[in-house]
Order: C-alpha cells, then structure tokens, then sequence
C-alpha cells in the first residue's frame, strides 16, 4: 500500500458572511499561508494540494499557492466533494486530509494522529464525530478509495457541499475513527473546551484571532494546548463567543 499522506486544502473566496478570509492577513501573513505553514510541521503529511474553484476571485488563492510552492487543483465551486476527490486522485497518495481555508489554528500533531489512523486502513477518521476540540480546530481523513465511492454514491446536496454528511451517516458501511484531544495532548483537557471557537466566519471571530496571534512570537508554531491555555486565561481577547456555529449533520 501506498502510505503516503496529501493533505488537501479547501479554500476559495467566496464567502456569505466573511468573503475573501482565507486571505485575510494574520500576524503579517495570510489565513491560507498560516494553515500552509501549520500543515508543514506535521511529520506524517508529504505533500500539500490547495483545492480551489475556476473561478478568477480565486486566482489569488492559486497565486499565493504557487509562491509557497504548492500544488493547486481547481473544480467546482458548489460541488466540494467532486473537487476534494478530484484532488485526492490528483495526489498519488492513496490517503489524504481535507483541512478547510478557514481553520487558521489547524493543529499538526492532530493531523499526525489521524494520519496515524488511516495507515491503520480506516476509511474515515476525523476529530468531530465526537467532538473534544475546540470548534476550528479540525480535518478529516479518508482513503482515497472511500472518497471516490462516496463521489460515486450520493447525489445529495448537502453531502455534495460538505462531504463528511455522508460518511457520519453511512457509519456502519464504514471503517470510521475519532480523534480526541486527550489522545494528541493530555486528560487536562475536559470537554468543555469543545465550546471554544476557532474557525474563521465573521468579523468578530478576525479580531479575535487578530488579539490571539498578538501575543504570540510566532503564531504558526503555537499548538492547540497553548492556545486553549491562553483563551482561558485571557478571556478578554474573545469577541467571538456568540457566533452561531452552523452544523452540517
């Protein structure tokens, strides 16, 4: 078996509530360079694949792309898991990661755990089915054999748009993992920081990330334990703490 590991980036433009954050600047850079960087430390992934859509907004995602010398894929805008496949088949790698452009803080040693666990021949691990980190903080691994009979098999849209419906409702047809934080880091980390939110939707949760990355000499090499540590010392940095968080299964 090919073990190799390709950890694919979705990102594009368009956004409802926040459009163009995934090149929003961060401590100097953009939001898609910090979830480049954070993805490099990882010791597991060999090779990074920005997926993005055709359209021209996008192209700045495919420059930025070619100047950290990475690899673009680009497909449809609406039909995600037609692109993430696409891309996965694009990879060499039998295994891949899916990492979304607007979670900033995407933590290395997770993806090393769930890279770990595909090895292992799981066709789906992931950090949320039962969710123990904080909101933001998240991939998803498939086989890339998995990916494309899910391609293959669902018309639906949602499952179209968001890939990981179909998997968490097909469980039983499928060989599924979860990663918690206490396996990554330790048991001081209780449930409750699964309300803690870092992914990038609205205004509110930049100036938080902005205040965060502040404080930080280098904010692309703090982990997920530093992170909460310091959000849970320094509640007043947070503006972010009553943006719904839309759930897709």
């Amino acid at each position: 078996m090919n073990d190799s590991i390709t950890a694919i980036v979705q990102a594009r433009m368009a956004s409802t509530r926040l459009p163009g954050k995934v090149m929003l600047p961060l401590d100097g850079s953009p939001v898609l360079e910090h979830i480049i960087g954070r993805i490099r430390r990882s010791e597991y992934v060999d090779k990074i694949i920005i997926a993005t859509t055709f359209h021209r907004s996008d192209d700045i995602i495919a420059n930025l792309a070619s100047d950290l010398n990475v690899d673009v894929v680009r497909g449809s805008n609406d039909d995600v898991l037609a692109r993430i496949t696409q891309a996965a088949h694009r990879s060499s790698s039998e295994l891949v990661i899916r990492v979304t452009g607007d979670n900033p803080f995407v933590d290395p040693h997770l993806l090393d755990h769930i890279s770990a666990a595909l090895r292992k021949q799981h066709d789906y691990v992931s950090n949320k089915i039962d969710r123990t980190w904080p909101i933001g903080i998240d991939a998803d691994g498939f086989s890339v054999s998995s990916l494309a009979e899910a391609s293959e098999m669902t018309d639906d849209p949602v499952d179209r748009e968001h890939i990981i419906s179909f998997f968490i409702r097909n469980q039983p047809d499928y060989d599924v993992g979860n990663i918690t934080i206490q396996q990554v880091y330790s048991e001081e980390f209780d449930r409750n920081v699964s309300n803690i939110r870092l992914t990038l939707d609205e205004a509110r949760d930049y100036v938080t990330y902005e205040n965060i990355c502040g404080c930080f000499a280098n904010p692309m090499n703090v982990g997920a334990d530093e992170l909460i540590r310091h959000i849970n010392d320094n509640p007043e940095q947070i503006r972010n703490s009553n943006v719904n968080q839309r759930t897709y299964y």
